[in-house]
């Protein structure tokens, strides 16, 4: 039996694009694998109580005070975390640990740390890259961390191709490339109405001001075609509330994959400024990944030169839109209802050639498991 512990800076029903992913790589795991779970956060594994099929293990590191301020304080509190941490390890007799790599440099000065002082092999998950998010007057030693955690690990896998090239060029670390996987169970928007048309986003906007405008805007322009709702799940977009907007707030999972089934069209966003690109050709959007599964072709708002651009090449199941026009939206919008069925059929393509359960759990674990 390979029993494995996940750390993560979330629980498991949580982690936005993040979180799905890991609950679908956790859910119907070979018999042979047992799944634990904690995190950094002391607050949050108050609770023993399990979730699914995984083990929650309540975990309640040392915290040495000021820490933020002086680098050895810094220091002595990681070394003493990697020593907690060790001990849970041993008494829950864990053999594999599951590293799901944030983004602050806190977090990389810790798990530089621990990666030096485990006494078990690890795992690293990463799915944004922490150096993009780093302030810059940190990232030249995040990078220095960021390669001691890269280089300790027995295994690695990240979000996209890109990443996986970028990351063996840069610091010569192998890795497989690994995103949601959607299960044959996972239902389509076959309730999707003929009198109106609905609209997605499915998460977080990684966008600056004045956006969403021009997608309220496009929105808009839709309403004298025929009726259109938006249906946005950020609380941070209250403000934009109207007669065609909703904004939904801490709906579960559950709901949120009913509520696909009435969707036509998937939006997903990144942000266009210059000095914004390098986390859109790193990183890729979970939504777009459970919009293909659902039939749901979409509209990236966001650079050609991305990871997005690049699957779309593969799969044509949307429109990418690369300037900050509400008109250019809207008519994209209507360039895929136009085209409904190809865009459609080339969704359900892409979810069998590459975003099946099946084929993304065996990737996975036979990489994981792996010698």
């Amino acid at each position: 039996m390979k029993n494995i512990l996940i750390l993560a800076s979330y629980m498991p029903d949580g982690g936005w694009g993040g979180g799905v992913i890991m609950r679908s790589l956790t859910q119907n795991t070979p018999p042979h694998v047992s799944i634990n779970w904690t995190t950094f956060d002391a607050s949050q594994n108050k609770s023993t109580s399990d979730y699914a099929n995984i083990k929650i293990i309540p975990f309640k590191p040392s915290y040495i005070r000021g820490q933020a301020k002086f680098k050895f304080i810094r220091e002595l509190d990681s070394i003493r975390f990697a020593a907690d941490l060790n001990s849970i390890i041993k008494e829950n007799n864990i053999n594999l640990l599951w590293i799901v790599l944030g983004v602050t440099y806190n977090e990389l000065f810790r798990l530089s740390i621990l990666s030096l002082k485990l006494i078990i092999p690890y795992h690293l998950t990463i799915h944004d890259d922490p150096i993009v998010e780093l302030d810059k007057s940190k990232k030249k030693k995040g990078t220095a961390l960021f390669q001691t955690i890269l280089s300790h690990a027995k295994t690695i896998d990240v979000v996209s191709i890109r990443m996986q090239n970028n990351y063996k060029q840069q610091y010569n670390a192998e890795s497989i490339v690994i995103t949601r996987g959607i299960p044959p169970t996972f239902s389509t928007n076959h309730l999707r109405a003929k009198d109106s048309v609905q609209l997605i986003m499915g998460g977080y906007g990684n966008v600056s001001s004045p956006w969403p405008l021009h997608l309220i805007e496009a929105v808009k322009l839709m309403q004298k075609d025929q009726s259109s709702t938006l249906h946005l799940f950020d609380s941070k977009l209250t403000h934009w509330k109207n007669e065609y907007v909703k904004v939904y707030e801490n709906l579960p999972e559950s709901d949120f994959d009913e509520i696909l089934k009435s969707i036509h069209i998937g939006y997903a966003c990144d942000d266009l400024s210059e000095d914004c690109l390098s986390f859109a050709q790193l990183s890729l959007p979970t939504k777009i990944i459970t919009y293909i599964g659902a039939g749901i072709p979409f509209v990236y708002h966001g650079p050609k030169d991305s990871t997005v651009g690049d699957l779309l090449v593969q799969f044509d199941a949307g429109i990418i839109v690369s300037t900050n026009n509400s008109v250019d939206l809207y008519n994209a919008f209507n360039k895929i209802l136009i085209n409904y069925s190809y865009y459609q059929q080339n969704c359900f393509h892409a979810l069998q050639k590459k975003f099946a359960s099946s084929i993304v759990q065996s990737n996975f674990y036979n990489h994981l498991l792996k010698p």
